[in-house]
């Protein structure tokens, strides 16, 4: 916000980064504050997905180029969207604008960071809806917010970002009941 900057300076810190945050920018000012080496990104994967999707490219800038620290990233996005989901979700459920237009900001933050611009642009969609309180409209957003978030676990897994769960074989065995252990008599 307009004068942030100036007061956060003012009242003795030593820098201050706005959102969405600028990695290189991030790892300048560490540097500059907390010492340490220099910084070498990692390679990128051969990912060639939808963009729109997964946008690796802009998900590394935001990450300063550093792969290892993108899938610390996504890992984190990861464990923390379903809870907005979910305040999504009772938002809707209660006709509450001001809860759900925050919920769906976060989330937004979030999905921009991880470079996922469809994602984005459902959560923004939510947002502004919860604001003029047209909630079928959020609903539908809703429901495109949550397809773009089960493409996007798909494009992590396609560029080696996230393990997928290993699948449990799909032939049956058969069990063998527990053994009962005899009582003397």
């Amino acid at each position: 916000m307009q004068g942030d900057r100036e007061r956060c300076l003012q009242s003795g810190m030593d820098g201050y980064l706005p959102k969405p945050i600028d990695v290189d920018e991030l790892i300048a000012t560490v540097e500059r504050f907390g010492g340490g080496g220099p910084w070498k990104p990692v390679a990128s994967s051969p990912y060639q997905g939808d963009d729109s999707v997964f946008d690796e490219r802009a998900a590394l800038s935001y990450s300063g180029g550093d792969r290892r620290l993108l899938k610390t990233v996504v890992k984190l996005f990861r464990s923390e969207y379903p809870s907005a989901l979910l305040r999504i979700n009772r938002a809707l459920r209660r006709r509450d604008s001001e809860a759900l237009r925050l919920a769906a900001h976060g989330l937004k933050g979030g999905i921009a960071t991880v470079g996922a611009s469809a994602g984005r642009q459902a959560a923004a969609e939510i947002e502004q809806a919860a604001r003029s309180q047209r909630f079928e409209e959020a609903e539908r957003a809703s429901a495109r917010l949550r397809h773009e978030l089960e493409r996007l676990e798909e494009a992590f897994a396609a560029a080696d970002l996230i393990t997928r769960p290993a699948r449990r074989p799909t032939t049956s065995r058969k069990r063998r009941s527990p053994q009962r252990k005899r009582r003397p008599s």
